[in-house]
């Protein structure tokens, strides 16, 4: 089930009516029912394994919180965790790349290939549920004794295909608020979920009319197309994910949640490091907390300070998804992030025309490596690459679909007026908000793609 979905919007506002007119006690059982029935919309036998996988993590968090072996339950979740997510989404992949090593060793073995449907949102669900069993072994949180809460906790229907990901501890000291409506926090999701509708509407399905046919075809585009289609996938996943992440937050806040923020102005970064401060924060923040720290973090020098952070990038790619694109993806993403750590080229942002520069030099490193991310084969990424830095019929087809660029871009040029004054703290009225909103429902109804399409993220 889709937010950009009739059934969505159906399912939501039912739910919405049940929540406010039920018995403020029932509410947390009800949200319950409500993020199983979401989640078993795309297919009711995953709710079974989205059931086992949390029912697992509860009784670890009990037996780590009462038991000698502490470490041993901590190790049968997370053994449990990545066994589960490792077969789901990573089985095919490894099975090929292990049976093409051995033909490289001359080596002659059969391919193992199942035909796997892949859960949607089990990387988010999986690092969430897991955090709560590390947190309860590194004694951050107390074990949560009532099995429902803990439940709601791992299937929060709201962000639960595509984040934010969520700690235990800041969802459940807010679970007692669904028993205290705010009119206040309504209405400002109201504003949270218009925007998210704007950027998943108006950006990111329109910029995905320009950058489908030259990905499908690379060799009938020339390479300003394909720069053009690089730099315009950089606003499509960022209106995509953070479309999503935005509708999530306010939904949240109609129950009186408060997830966190998820992206803070990341094409404003001046470096990688700036970069992932702002991107995917609740991603970057977990790797941090649960791999990198663990590993030693900046702790042991600058040469295992480098080495933990390619880990962690590594990781972060392949948590994406079972390609080789990703992991070259994250690898890149880890060597720029040294390069900033290291202070090679170190160029300090005190003059404004300099952290200008430094903006769009990231902001251009950042497209040109969603290529990897964008392409199913590394020599597709390759190709594109090569296409965008080669002379020849450099502007072949550059009017492929003008009026789609046109209008994406106009509403590209508004979500960069609004990210300029956000990142200016520039104070905005209530009054002023209520006319942005109506403005953003305009655009979203004349400008808008309804074609349904789904959330990128929602394949990872």
């Amino acid at each position: 089930m889709k937010f950009n979905s009739i059934d969505f919007l159906i399912f939501f506002f039912l739910f919405y009516i049940f929540f406010i007119l039920i018995s403020k006690k029932f509410r947390i059982h009800l949200c319950l029912f409500a993020s199983y029935f979401f989640y078993s919309f795309w297919d009711w036998r995953f709710s079974f394994l989205l059931l086992v996988s949390s029912l697992i993590d509860y009784f670890c968090g009990k037996k780590i919180s009462t038991s000698f072996q502490k470490k041993r339950f901590l190790f049968l979740s997370i053994s449990s965790n990545l066994i589960i997510l490792g077969f789901f989404k990573y089985f095919n992949f490894f099975s090929e790349s292990f049976s093409n090593l051995a033909r490289t060793l001359n080596i002659e073995i059969d391919n193992y290939f199942l035909n796997i449907i892949l859960p949607i949102g089990i990387s988010f669900y999986t690092f969430q549920s897991m955090s709560y069993t590390i947190d309860i072994y590194n004694k951050k949180i107390d074990f949560e004794k009532n099995l429902v809460k803990f439940l709601t906790f791992v299937s929060f229907f709201p962000q639960l295909v595509a984040g934010p990901i969520i700690r235990a501890k800041k969802f459940f000291t807010q679970v007692e608020n669904f028993n205290n409506l705010h009119y206040q926090k309504f209405l400002k999701g109201i504003e949270f979920i218009i925007y998210g509708f704007f950027l998943k509407l108006c950006i990111a399905d329109r910029v995905n009319i320009i950058t489908e046919k030259p990905s499908v075809n690379p060799e009938n585009f020339g390479g300003g197309v394909h720069l053009l289609c690089s730099i315009s996938y950089s606003f499509q996943i960022y209106a995509d994910f953070a479309g999503y992440s935005l509708i999530a937050i306010g939904l949240s806040k109609m129950m009186n949640i408060n997830l966190e923020t998820n992206f803070l102005r990341p094409y404003l970064a001046s470096s990688f490091i700036e970069f992932w401060r702002r991107w995917h924060i609740s991603l970057s923040t977990w790797l941090r907390d649960y791999l990198y720290i663990p590993l030693g973090g900046n702790r042991k020098g600058q040469v295992i300070t480098i080495i933990n952070i390619l880990i962690v990038m590594l990781v972060g790619g392949l948590w994406h998804g079972a390609s080789f694109n990703f992991i070259v993806w994250g690898f890149f993403h880890g060597i720029l992030l040294c390069v900033n750590h290291l202070k090679i080229f170190y160029i300090p942002n005190n003059i404004f025309l300099i952290r200008l520069l430094k903006i769009l030099f990231t902001f251009l490193m950042v497209s040109l490596l969603w290529v990897f991310f964008r392409t199913n084969e590394i020599g597709e990424a390759l190709r594109i690459i090569e296409l965008i830095f080669t002379r020849d019929n450099y502007f072949k087809n550059i009017n492929y679909d003008l009026f789609n660029i046109v209008i994406a871009y106009a509403n590209i040029i508004i979500l960069l007026i609004i990210e300029l004054i956000n990142e200016s703290n520039f104070r905005v009225n209530k009054k002023h908000r209520f006319v942005a909103s109506l403005i953003f429902l305009w655009l979203i109804l004349f400008l808008g793609v309804f074609d349904g399409s789904n959330f990128i993220y929602f394949k990872f």
